[in-house]
């Protein structure tokens, strides 16, 4: 856990920073207009928006540290602004690679999840850890270098209010969140939740001369994880389990002050919780997080340089109960063909390509095959190392 960036990852920073350094000169010199631009600090987005054919490019690579997991993740990110009308800019996003790391997990395995029950109870909810935007992510760490495609956003945002004196200015917002990919393959390495998201925002800025003030609040409406787990009982048709993911209310407020023409420094708490009916988890959580650091503004360049630490971390060895499939057998890691023949020796071959499976209940005369493992009662948490690093570089194109 903690601070990790590939020496590539090193190398941007540092090329980031020599590329802006040069013949620093305030924003308004060359014609922008901070005050209206809807400008990102880190997470949370100042109110307001392009002016008519103003184009925006950003990219950013952000590392982060999430439970109840423990994992720890860096996004490589690009991101596209366009002033379409008066008042209206569309925005689009893409996750150009995600490297994610599990150091220390749930041992119940992820979705899509076969459980075959060969005696007793069918083991009901809760029986796992969840990371609700990473529903599939498996123990299959990725690097940053091997390019696992995140998620496609595409919005648009409205100006309402330009601010005046105490009136802060109002923006509203709508965005569409895809999967860039549905392969299980990067889907368990954490690529996203497969599905499709739609999110609704809002921004608030008030301006104090060298201080701006921004709060933000957004709500993002999700579906069922589809594939889910199924019960198979040798003998019966499979029966499936459906999944419901919550949905996630967001918050955030930053402050930006102005320190000389050019430079500000930038501070801000923002966060992000499940609401509403879900499948129960044996853990889950949402993330908040606390960022400071410093915006650069050269020209048409943009750097945002920063610390992020995760907030209210869950203890760090912690022993939990695995739940209802303590004890069950995993051949998750077995070839297709020979999770096929150990089947047919329990008289069922209702399995699913690129599943996980587990058996329920086997009896103790049976032996295990290569690989096999049994669910321990109980797993300790890995949660080590709290700190991040937020990098964003914004070129801008404009009257």
């Amino acid at each position: 856990m903690g601070i990790r960036f590939d020496r590539w990852a090193a190398r941007l920073a540092a090329m980031s920073v020599l590329v802006a350094a040069p013949a620093l000169a305030p924003a308004e010199e060359a014609g922008r207009n901070p005050e209206a631009s809807g400008s990102l600090l880190f997470t949370v987005r100042e109110a307001g928006v392009l002016a008519t054919r103003d184009f925006e490019a950003s990219f950013l690579l952000d590392n982060y540290d999430r439970d109840p997991l423990g994992i720890d993740v860096v996004d490589g990110s690009v991101a596209l602004r366009l002033g379409l009308l008066s008042r209206l800019e569309v925005c689009l996003g893409y996750q150009i690679t995600r490297s994610v790391s599990t150091p220390g997990a749930h041992p119940v395995p992820s979705p899509p999840l076969d459980i075959v029950l060969l005696g007793g109870s069918a083991p009901a909810h809760p029986y796992r850890a969840m990371y609700w935007p990473m529903p599939y992510l498996s123990h299959h760490p990725a690097r940053v270098e091997e390019m696992v495609p995140g998620e496609y956003t595409l919005g648009t945002r409205v100006s309402l209010l330009e601010g005046r004196r105490r009136r802060p200015a109002l923006t509203l917002g709508a965005r569409v969140t895809g999967p860039g990919t549905t392969a299980r393959f990067d889907l368990s390495k954490g690529s996203g939740s497969g599905g499709t998201d739609v999110g609704f925002h809002a921004e608030a800025t008030w301006s104090l001369e060298r201080l701006r003030v921004s709060g933000n609040l957004g709500v993002s409406l999700t579906g069922d994880l589809d594939p889910g787990d199924r019960l198979i009982v040798p003998g019966q048709e499979p029966v499936q389990s459906g999944i419901r993911r919550p949905n996630f209310l967001h918050a955030g407020i930053g402050a930006r002050l102005r320190l000389l023409p050019g430079l500000s420094a930038v501070a801000e708490v923002s966060g992000w919780g499940p609401f509403g009916a879900r499948t129960p988890m044996q853990a889950e959580s949402g993330a908040s997080d606390l960022l400071a650091g410093l915006l650069l503004e050269v020209k048409q360049l943009t750097l945002a340089l920063g610390l992020r630490w995760h907030l209210r971390p869950q203890v760090h060895g912690q022993s939990l109960p695995t739940g209802p499939l303590a004890g069950a057998v995993d051949l998750s890691s077995l070839r297709e063909d020979e999770r096929s023949q150990f089947l047919a020796t329990l008289g069922t071959s209702a399995q699913r390509h690129d599943a996980n499976l587990v058996v329920v209940g086997l009896p103790s005369e049976i032996g295990l095959p290569d690989g096999a493992r049994i669910l321990a009662p109980s797993y300790e948490t890995s949660t080590r190392g709290n700190l991040g690093v937020a990098l964003r570089l914004s070129f801008r194109l404009g009257r």
